[in-house]
């Protein structure tokens, strides 16, 4: 009868042991709650391509399984600058709570100005999820529903497309979380993606201006005597302030840049001008023939004229090529 009893009492035992292994096991094998999230690009503006930012409002929204998920306050703008959150709302419907939330913030994006002004460039905006990691939550992003104004008008710029991704951002560190024993995180997070194109024709012109009106001024200077030194003198000054507000339109950089080649060949045009008048002046200075002179002087700078302008069609070319590419 004992015998009979303790072996009662052993099975009942062994069996509650196996219930907790069992829902312990499958707590922790539990898939993390998912929210659809989604975003909604109301304006665009002040983007600051020498400072590497630009500003956005937006809408963001989820839809949670249940109302303890508030992934709008806890959400976390990555490459944010200084971000702001107002009319919040939280609604149960069918299918989820349904959350929204509006935010206004200044962002930071390394620009690629290479090509400038021939110039695509993407608007990111980072977010990821602040508080819980990938053991509980996911986001999921609601594409069908996301995307932005048409009728954002963008200074300078013309808008190409919309995309908005959900992933995965792995951290080296646990942030001092003691269940995390590995060194390394993982939270939810989305990328939301604005292509804009800029209206080259007219920043090129603005960028190239002066340029283009020293190199012209130096090949005039070719077709007089008097004050070609001089000429000469003032279009180098003039290109020079021109490669310096190079800085204020691109800020500062490493490489060479196609405002800056364009630059660079206008000078060496002034250097071969330079050449071909120095040499013309003192033929003439020593007795030789004025007149040929003036004919080898012209067709200089019909020769260099042209070779300007192949250059700078290849070098222009070249620099559209890549921002397609």
């Amino acid at each position: 009868m004992q015998s009979a009893r303790a072996r009662a009492i052993g099975l009942t035992m062994a069996t509650l042991v196996m219930i907790v292994l069992l829902a312990g096991a499958g707590e922790a094998g539990a898939a993390p709650a998912r929210c659809r999230v989604g975003t909604y690009i109301t304006s665009l503006s002040q983007v600051d391509t020498a400072a590497g930012t630009f500003r956005a409002d937006f809408w963001m929204w989820s839809v949670c399984p249940t109302s303890d998920l508030e992934p709008l306050k806890t959400v976390e703008f990555v490459n944010a600058v200084s971000v702001q959150g107002s009319l919040d709302a939280s609604l149960e419907r069918v299918g989820g709570w349904w959350a929204t939330r509006k935010f206004t913030g200044v962002f930071r994006q390394d620009f690629s100005l290479r090509n400038y002004p021939f110039d695509e460039q993407p608007l990111v905006i980072e977010i990821e999820e602040g508080v819980l990691d990938t053991r509980d939550f996911v986001y999921a992003a609601d594409g069908d529903n996301s995307g932005m104004n048409p009728a954002i008008d963008l200074a300078g710029w013309r808008l190409k497309d919309f995309r908005l991704n959900d992933g995965v951002t792995a951290h080296p560190t646990t942030f001092g979380d003691p269940s995390l024993p590995r060194g390394i995180s993982r939270y939810a997070g989305l990328t939301m993606q604005v292509g804009v194109e800029r209206n080259h024709i007219a920043n090129f012109i603005k960028a190239t201006f002066p340029l283009y009106i020293a190199a012209l001024l130096a090949l005039i200077s070719l077709t007089v005597t008097d004050g070609r030194m001089s000429l000469l003198g003032a279009t180098t000054f003039a290109v020079v302030l021109s490669f310096v507000s190079v800085e204020k339109l691109v800020g500062a950089h490493d490489g060479v840049y196609l405002l800056d080649q364009l630059h660079f060949a206008t000078l060496a045009l002034i250097m071969a001008v330079t050449g071909r008048g120095v040499i013309s002046l003192r033929i003439i200075s020593q007795g030789g023939d004025a007149v040929l002179q003036r004919q080898r002087d012209l067709t200089g700078a019909a020769v260099l004229l042209a070779g300007y302008l192949i250059l700078n069609m290849i070098m222009i070319g070249l620099a559209i090529a890549n921002a397609k590419a």
